[in-house]
């Protein structure tokens, strides 16, 4: 949506203006002026081949991105929708996803996740129910996580390489 949006607006993606995206009456106003980019931009998502949508989400993206998942939900229900991020860590942030998305969201992965995500994308592509995988929370059971957050070995992780993707962008 940056990318789509008006140089003009390029500006509040700033950290400092983190306030703006906290005002639910702003959220809705862009969904408005940004009308033709949301449509596209979701549709786009809605149409693609992939049978699962995930997203990461962090403060203050929440409420906006909520409603930009209940758009793609409403266009393609089918569609599975997970969401990580630090947006997702605790119950509280959870119950408000799930809240202000409509029930969107089909699945929270929470903490670091990207073994957890590998195995839940390969239960779904199999088709069989996802069971004790680590850190994932299915928000039609409960949002709860009791369980302790399982974090890799960062000695084992190699540092992201970025060739195939323009830092500049983000």
């Amino acid at each position: 949506l940056y990318r789509l949006a008006d140089q003009n607006d390029w500006s509040l993606w700033e950290t400092k203006n983190d306030f703006f995206w906290r005002d639910l009456r702003n959220n809705n106003k862009l969904l408005i002026k940004w009308e033709i980019q949301i449509a596209h931009l979701t549709d786009y998502i809605a149409e693609s081949k992939s049978p699962v949508i995930g997203c990461s989400i962090i403060d203050p993206n929440e409420y906006f991105t909520c409603l930009i998942l209940k758009i793609i939900k409403d266009k393609a229900p089918h569609k599975t929708v997970i969401a990580g991020g630090p947006g997702c860590a605790d119950l509280g942030q959870r119950q408000m996803l799930a809240e202000e998305s409509q029930g969107a969201i089909d699945y929270f992965m929470v903490g670091e996740s990207e073994q957890g995500l590998l195995k839940l994308v390969s239960c779904l592509k199999k088709g069989v129910p996802p069971d004790d995988i680590a850190n994932l929370v299915i928000a039609s059971e409960s949002l709860k996580y009791e369980k302790a957050i399982i974090r890799p070995d960062l000695n084992t992780i190699s540092f992201p390489q970025f060739r195939k993707f323009n830092i500049a962008l983000y």
